[in-house]
């Protein structure tokens, strides 16, 4: 803006008869300028003397978000991180607001009280024993062969020694997490005091009121333990341990080239050898593996000889009128005689034990894929206790028909390629044939004769005997 005397020359050369655009040449300002301060009156002495125009105004009509600065402060004075769409939502419909959205998003970026100060960030040594950090990590890599595939992995690291673990997973579940951090427990030959995670929406069933998944709440109270909590997003939280994720993704998967999947699996054994037995640490002087040592007596106290595989989650169950249990999408059979009784079943990587009053019975585990798993012994039984003959061999045919797709086709034609209830004694055999054969060999069986058109139970005999098994 001119300052007052350079106004009162160019109305002065103004009433010289100068032409506007040579008084913007001699004041030294635009033609604009010249418009404008020729529409109003000469500076007074009083401005003058002041060294500016004090009733100069801004040209343009009042900005209307300007005017309802007070009401958006007043609002964010009561909840600091009131979101921009709340306030925009209420500008609309309490006050009337009809102007667009980035002068608001201005506005509040302007007017929006500063973050507390946070308290100084305080950095500590762990002692042997005592500490633990887990994180889940995703990179996307590129093979030799130029194509590429999103990676997840799961990585722990001991506070005091460094010694570290890592293993590709296929996803970020507590299940997942859960084996993880015993998978690193059985390395590192028992468990620290204390665990530090990363992840709220996989380790807390209730963070504000510090309640852990159910799957770490059985962790901790086999391991005599306990989780560190930190806020989300303040690494500084958890001491002088560096971004365990950070690592391992600069340190092995960017800057590595990999054939493929396999190839990656045994360099990443590699690599850890390397960097907890043969390198030594930046932050403690010595390889990880020394220092392990050293932690070893304290985290022994908390050892259980369980593996990544291998450790149960507990989880329970009620037997159906149909002698099964369902779980996870999928149906496991137990002695009918506990029909409607409570189960308790211990999930593991691949199996599930079923406990029912005094009986235990382990079955494949076949999450999502709603098949049934029934035990040859557990179908002979509820067949044997089945007296009338109907009721006995529709109770054969629904076991046959919970194999799968391929016993499902084989029975249909067997049923209805037979006048009435001719299909009785087909069936009846081929359940015969069903409860004495592996399952796997039986169902490749029926689809074999599926293939040839061979829809008959003699057929199902002829091919497992050609394939070495006695029906």
């Amino acid at each position: 803006m001119l300052k007052p005397m350079s106004y009162l020359k160019i109305h002065h050369l103004h009433q010289a008869g100068l032409c506007k655009t040579a008084i913007a040449v001699q004041v030294g300002c635009s033609v604009r300028t010249v418009f404008t301060a020729l529409k109003g009156p000469p500076p007074t002495a009083a401005e003058i003397a002041a060294g500016h125009m004090v009733r100069i105004k801004p040209q343009g009509r009042p900005s209307r978000i300007r005017q309802l600065r007070e009401t958006i402060e007043s609002w964010l004075s009561l909840k600091r991180d009131l979101p921009v769409s709340e306030i925009l939502r209420r500008l609309r419909s309490e006050q009337g607001y009809k102007g667009s959205d980035p002068p608001v998003y201005r506005l509040v970026r302007k007017v929006r009280p500063a973050k507390p100060t946070n308290s100084p960030e305080v950095r500590f040594d762990g002692l042997p024993g005592e500490f633990a950090q887990f994180d889940f990590g995703q990179v996307k890599i590129q093979f030799r062969d130029k194509t590429s595939m999103k990676i997840r992995f799961f990585t722990g690291i001991l506070k005091y020694s460094r010694f570290r673990h890592v293993e590709i997973v296929p996803d970020e579940r507590a299940e997942t997490l859960a084996r993880g951090t015993v998978a690193c427990f059985a390395l590192w030959g028992g468990a620290p005091k204390q665990w530090v995670y990363d992840n709220p929406t996989t380790v807390w069933y209730d963070r504000e009121r510090q309640i852990a998944h159910p799957y770490l709440r059985q962790l901790l109270g086999s391991y005599n333990a306990l989780i560190e909590a930190t806020t989300p997003g303040c690494p500084n939280q958890k001491g002088s341990i560096e971004n365990n994720v950070k690592f391992v993704k600069n340190g092995f998967f960017l800057c590595r080239s990999f054939d493929n999947e396999a190839d990656m699996e045994r360099q990443l054994g590699e690599w850890l050898h390397e960097i907890n037995h043969d390198r030594s640490s930046a932050a403690t002087g010595e390889p990880p593996a020394v220092r392990l040592a050293q932690e070893r007596e304290r985290l022994a106290i908390r050892s259980l000889n369980e593996t990544g595989s291998s450790w149960a989650m507990i989880e329970t169950g009620t037997v159906l009128p149909t002698g099964l249990v369902r779980w996870n999408g999928a149906a496991y059979s137990v002695p009918p005689q506990y029909l409607g009784a409570p189960a308790t079943l211990l999930v593991r990587k691949s199996t599930i034990d079923i406990v029912v009053n005094e009986s235990r019975c382990t079955h494949p585990r076949l999450d999502h894929t709603g098949l049934v798993s029934r035990l040859p012994e557990h179908s002979l039984a509820q067949v044997a206790i089945t007296t009338e003959k109907r009721k006995k061999t529709y109770a054969m045919r629904q076991h046959l028909f919970d194999m799968g797709p391929a016993a499902i086709s084989f029975c249909e034609q067997i049923i209805m390629g037979h006048p009435g209830n001719g299909w009785y004694p087909d069936i009846h055999r081929l359940y015969d044939i069903a409860v004495k054969t592996d399952r796997d060999m039986f169902l490749h069986a029926l689809t074999q004769c599926l293939d040839r058109g061979e829809q008959s139970v003699s057929a199902v005999a002829k091919e497992l005997s050609r394939q070495g098994v006695a029906s």
